[in-house]
């Protein structure tokens, strides 16, 4: 009987990390086994030598393979060498614990400060910087108002002014100014009236989630504010770092939040804080030869040959210009055309839907005279094609010279022939809404239409401010308008006057409002009410529903606002979307009303009277904060309990789990699972009330 031969192979076995549980480590032994001596079978996925990794806890080493019977094919020397400095990084890495549960602590490499071979400085870049300078003394761009400088300005302590800084600066990425500093306002608020360590250390997920969802990535930047400010109170005393790279360290923060963070907060001039828009700009004024790719090589450029002294107010200079200037896609330009040149062909002359031009063609002798704008060209009649001698193309002026005649319209109608029923429960409603518009600040309550007149001095001037905010705001958000009456009151001199708008040119008036919607037809509409408050009304705000009515781009719901914020009369209700859409589900009109002259005529009928003046930013702020257009908030919103009809719950179903819990019920620690598809049940109680928003958009209201 033949004995089979016994030979010794290698056998891998795998060991979960105890640094990291998805991270496996192997150790290779030699066992005996019965039988033909068998190679072990390569893994396609790793290379795996005869090194035995050491438990990073004292237990006893693993067996070790000898060279002999380590694997067919041994890794060379330098691999070898690296898969020993692996293990060796996962040994040595530093573990902190964080609310009960381990967290790795951010390592990066130290941020470079210069060049090994500094950039030439560019030609004639001391004129291109003073050009922009000039420039951006005459504008107020978005940053001037709301970046990341102004968010301490609501804090007194100097450590929640460090902080609010670098809280704005964490949500300002991928986000505008606008909306980075609603959301700071709106997270103070949330957390108790001051951004301090400790105030955002109490405050749950879902408070935080909620001020901020305004900005871009808010779910990942709820995290990182939590784990930041548990790294402040944990390492540095509720305060934020000195050093570039203590900065870096946090989550969430870059170099450019670094720098930015230490130039606002302490005053430390380190380096430059180059965002999108420095980045972009610097390329294409052809500062760096070749371009640069990213805005670590821009800023590392720049820092070789810019004086120091400039480095604190360069990125608000360029950001700044780069908002309303040189934005990233073009705009269309509200300046004048240059005189145009028709070539008559055997096609017909293209009509453009964007631009109205007065065109005026004569024959005269063998030329053919076209005249745009007050500009003129003659063609040669040998430039045309046989047998045409005419090009006749007739618009009609957009562009008004002398004062635009009054509007004719009906008297405004303020009273219903037969009174609408009073709702049941209004009263209970309506407190409740108060109540709930108490806890909560919407965009309307800090940029509505009567902070406009809080700039100027002279009470004309205060009204006619009121006004033009009010013209402005039609199809605009309540931050888009603030903005634009900031920044048409800069660019007139400082005050807005009738007199002011009259001396301003189009393209001045043009380029300040230019955010705002329509605002080309915005932009005439003010230049012709100013034209008329001159000549019929003394340079002065009309007292009469009627007369406000009159003017160019003035409505209803804007004359009714502007009575009672300019001169303090309460003639009527101003209804616009949110209260037209608000009132319609709670079920206030029957039946439901179709416009919001339609929707002020019946609460006209039966609201008492004192609560006129109030009602439009009570339900404006309601809308704006609960019960929104798309998505409302109904699992926040307190009349869910029978006091509002329309009122739904949505409940979500996770496939995974198998788990029904409220959305908005806990919105505490908010998670990404890839791979998995929420379900989303919407289940509508039987009295819901389905709006149909017809509202015609013909007209600016």
């Amino acid at each position: 009987m033949s004995v089979r031969k016994r030979s010794q192979s290698p056998v891998l076995i795998g060991r979960p990390s105890a640094h990291h549980p998805s991270v496996t480590l192997f150790d290779t032994i030699a066992v005996e086994v019965a039988g033909y001596e068998t190679n072990p079978r390569r893994s396609k996925r790793g290379r795996f030598s005869n090194t035995t990794y050491k438990e990073e806890s004292d237990e006893d080493e693993k067996p070790t393979a000898s060279s002999s019977l380590a694997p067919r094919r041994r890794l060379s020397e330098p691999s070898t060498r690296r898969a020993t400095e692996r293990g060796s990084k996962r040994k040595s890495t530093n573990l902190k614990k964080t609310d009960g549960r381990s967290d790795f602590l951010r390592k990066i490499k130290p941020i470079p400060q210069t060049l090994d071979v500094p950039h030439p400085a560019p030609s004639r870049w001391q004129e291109t910087y003073d050009a922009i300078k000039d420039m951006r003394s005459r504008t107020v761009a978005p940053v001037d108002t709301m970046g990341c400088g102004r968010a301490q300005l609501g804090e007194t302590i100097p450590k929640n002014q460090r902080f609010a800084t670098l809280v704005s600066l964490m949500l300002s990425s991928q986000t505008k100014d606008e909306v980075t500093s609603a959301a700071v306002e709106k997270l103070r608020e949330a957390v108790g009236g001051s951004l301090s360590v400790e105030a955002v250390l109490r405050a749950d997920d879902h408070i935080i989630s909620d001020a901020i969802c305004k900005v871009g990535f808010w779910r990942r930047k709820t995290q990182y504010i939590k784990r930041t400010t548990q790294r402040l109170h944990d390492d540095f005393d509720s305060d934020v770092p000195k050093t570039v790279d203590e900065l870096c360290s946090l989550p969430g923060v870059g170099p450019k939040m670094a720098f930015l963070a230490l130039h606002v907060a302490w005053k430390v001039n380190a380096g430059i804080g180059v965002d999108v828009h420095v980045h972009r700009i610097t390329n294409r004024l052809g500062w760096h030869a070749p371009p640069t790719k990213n805005p670590e090589e821009t800023r590392l450029n720049l820092q070789s040959w810019l004086p120091t002294e400039l480095r604190p107010t360069f990125t608000g200079l360029l950001v700044g210009f780069g908002q309303p200037d040189t934005m990233p896609v073009l705009k269309r330009s509200a300046s004048p055309l240059d005189p145009m040149h028709i070539v008559a062909s055997h096609t017909t002359v293209r009509r453009s839907k964007r631009l109205k031009l007065t065109t005026k063609c004569e024959d005269e002798a063998s030329d053919t005279l076209i005249t745009v704008d007050g500009s003129s060209s003659v063609i040669k009649k040998e430039d045309t094609v046989s047998g045409i001698d005419k090009v006749k193309v007739h618009r009609r002026s957009t562009k008004r010279t002398g004062t635009a005649s009054p509007r004719k319209q009906k008297p405004i109608q303020q009273a219903l022939d037969v009174p609408h029923p009073t709702p049941p429960r209004w009263r209970e409603v309506y407190d409740t809404i108060k109540d709930m518009r108490s806890r909560k600040v919407a965009p309307v309550d800090t940029m509505g239409c009567n902070r406009a007149q809080d700039e100027e001095t002279v009470p004309q001037n205060r009204r006619f401010a009121t006004l033009i905010s009010l013209m402005l705001s039609s199809q605009t958000k309540d931050e888009t308008t603030f903005a634009a009456v900031t920044k048409l009151r800069e660019v007139v001199g400082g005050a807005l006057s009738v007199e002011a708008i009259l001396n301003a040119d189009d393209s001045v008036i043009s380029e300040a409002i230019c955010k705002v919607g329509f605002w080309r037809r915005k932009t005439q509409y003010i230049k012709q009410t100013a034209e008329q408050l001159r000549d019929r009304f003394d340079s002065d705000v009309p007292k009469t529903v009627d007369e406000l009515c009159s003017l160019p781009g003035v409505g209803p719901k804007m004359a009714f606002l502007a009575l009672q914020d300019a001169w303090k009369l309460n003639a009527g209700i101003g209804v616009d979307v949110h209260v037209h859409r608000i009132t319609n589900r709670l079920g206030w009109h029957k039946p439901q009303t179709k416009t919001p002259e339609e929707t002020r005529l019946n609460l006209q009928s039966w609201l008492p009277l004192e609560l006129h003046p109030e009602i439009n930013s009570l339900l404006v702020g309601f809308g704006q904060t609960i019960c929104m257009p798309v998505g409302p908030k109904c699992n926040d919103c307190s009349l869910r309990e029978g006091l509002c009809p329309s009122a739904r719950t949505v409940k979500s179903k996770s496939r995974s789990r198998g788990v029904v819990a409220e959305v908005a019920g806990s919105l505490s620690g908010p998670k990404v699972e890839i791979g998995i598809e929420p379900e989303v049940k919407i289940e509508l109680s039987d009295t819901t009330v389905r709006l149909e928003e017809n509202t015609s958009r013909s007209q600016l209201e």
